[in-house]
C-alpha cells in the first residue's frame, strides 16, 4: 500500500509522522525506516520526532538512492553493497579516463593544457550528467551516435567498471519482485519524508516496493491544487499566482507523476497560513491560487488591510557584498532569538545561491562572533 499525506507546512508533516509512530510502533529490534532528501532535513526530522515523542531512538534516516539500493539488494543479493557508479566514486574514473582520451574531439581541446583543476571539474560534472541520465532517462542516451564522444566515454566507463548500474538494478529487482511476490519483507514500513522530485524509474521502483513494504509519502505541497487526488494537477489552476508558476513546476511535476506512477491512496490533507501577518498573506494567495493583483485588490476592499512592512515575517535587505549579506544576516537573527525565545538556532534553515562562495564567509562572520552555533551543509568537493 502507498498513501501520500499533503501539506504545505513541513511542522505538520513532522506531527503526523510522529502520530504515526505513537500509534504504531515498530519492533522493538526494528527500526523506523525514514527517507528524506538531504542530511539537514534528516537532522531536523530526529529534532522534531525527538521533542514530540520525548525521544528519538533506532531511526534509519536514509538519503533516497541509499534507501533504493538497499531494498532492491534484498531482492537481488547478487548487487554489490555500492553502486560502482555513484558520482562520488564515478568521477574519478573519469577523471583517470580523461587523463589518457586521445581523441580530437571537444574535450581533447578543453584538455590541452594538462590542469589537473579543469580535468577534475569537467570529470564531476560529467559523473552527475551521467547518473542524471540513468536515473531519469534510463540510460537512453546510449542508442545515439556512437561517434559522440559522451557515448564513447560512457562505453569506456562500463567496460572498466563491469558493474551494474542504476537501470540495470532497478529491472532486475523488477523481475524479482514479480518472481517472489508472495514474500514479504524484514522491514515492511518505510516513509519518504519531504522529497521534492523522484524519477520516473524511482517510481517504477517504489510502485514494485508497495507490493512487500508499506510506504507513506509525506509531500509538501504549496498550493490547494497540488493535492494528491489521483488526478494530475491542472497548470491553469496553479499559474494564477506568480510565485506557484515560476517555483512550482517541480512540485506539479511530482503530483503528475504520483498520479500516473504509483495510484496512490490520499491520506491525510491539510493546508493553511499564518493569519494577520504579511507572510501569511503570500502563503493565503499560493494556497488560493491567487495573483498579486487579486491579492492587491482584495486587501485594498478589507477593513483591516495588511500592509508590506507592517511586520517583520518578510524582511528585504539590500547589501554591497556577500560579507555584508552574511553581517546582516547575523544581526537579524539575534534579534529573532531575543523577541521569540521560543526559536532555536537548530530551527532555522539559510538558503544561499552559491554555497562555495558563501561558505567561508560565514565561518569568518558566525565563528568570530561566536554566539549562534551553525552548520555548513555539503559543498563541491575540490583539489
Amino acid at each position: 500500500m502507498i498513501r501520500v499525506h499533503a501539506s504545505n507546512r513541513m511542522e505538520t508533516l513532522a506531527e503526523w509522522l510522529a502520530d504515526d509512530m505513537r500509534r504504531q510502533p515498530a519492533e522493538p529490534l526494528d527500526p523506523e525506516r525514514i527517507v528524506v532528501p538531504h542530511p539537514l532535513l534528516g537532522e531536523w526530522l530526529r529534532l522534531e520526532l525527538a521533542a514530540r515523542l520525548g525521544i528519538a531512538a533506532h531511526l534509519k534516516i536514509e538519503l533516497p538512492a541509499e534507501f533504493a539500493w538497499s531494498v532492491m539488494r534484498e531482492a537481488v543479493p547478487s548487487l554489490p553493497v555500492e553502486s560502482a557508479f555513484e558520482p562520488g566514486a564515478l568521477r574519478w574514473r573519469i577523471f583517470n579516463l580523461l587523463g589518457r582520451w586521445a581523441s580530437d574531439d571537444a574535450v581533447s581541446r578543453y584538455l590541452a593544457d594538462g590542469d589537473p583543476r579543469k580535468r577534475f571539474e569537467l570529470a564531476d560534472r560529467l559523473a552527475a550528467a551521467y547518473d542524471r541520465c540513468l536515473v531519469f532517462r534510463n540510460g537512453v542516451w546510449n542508442a545515439g551516435d556512437p561517434s559522440d564522444w559522451h557515448v564513447r566515454l560512457w562505453e569506456e566507463l562500463a567496460g572498466d567498471i563491469g558493474g551494474t548500474h542504476w537501470a540495470d538494478a532497478v529491472a532486475a529487482y523488477v523481475r524479482a519482485i514479480g518472481q517472489a511476490s508472495g514474500s514479504t519483507s524484514s522491514r515492511p514500513r518505510v516513509r519518504l519524508f519531504g522529497i521534492a522530485m523522484l524519477s520516473p524509474s524511482y517510481l517504477d521502483m517504489l510502485r514494485r516496493t508497495g507490493t512487500v513494504m508499506d510506504v507513506d509519502l509525506f509531500l509538501l505541497s504549496p498550493s490547494r491544487d497540488f493535492c494528491p487526488d489521483g488526478v494530475p494537477p491542472t497548470d491553469a489552476a496553479s499559474e494564477r499566482n506568480e510565485l506557484v508558476a515560476d517555483w512550482g513546476r517541480l512540485a506539479r511535476e511530482m503530483q503528475t507523476l504520483l498520479a500516473t506512477k504509483l495510484s496512490a491512496e490520499a491520506g491525510r490533507q491539510t493546508h493553511r497560513a499564518v493569519a494577520g501577518t504579511c507572510l501569511g498573506e503570500v502563503q493565503r494567495d499560493i494556497l488560493s491560487g491567487r495573483s498579486a493583483i487579486e491579492a492587491r485588490t482584495a486587501t485594498a476592499d478589507s477593513a483591516n488591510p495588511t500592509r508590506i512592512g507592517s511586520d517583520e515575517t518578510l524582511q528585504i535587505h539590500v547589501c554591497h557584498s556577500a560579507t555584508r549579506e552574511v553581517e546582516v544576516l547575523h544581526d537579524r537573527l539575534l534579534g529573532l532569538f531575543d523577541d521569540h525565545p521560543d526559536i532555536q538556532p537548530a530551527d532555522v534553515v539559510v538558503l544561499a545561491p552559491d554555497l562555495d562562495a558563501y561558505a567561508p564567509v560565514v565561518e569568518a562572520v558566525f565563528g568570530a562572533a561566536d554566539t549562534i552555533r551553525f552548520n555548513i551543509g555539503r559543498q563541491r568537493a575540490r583539489v
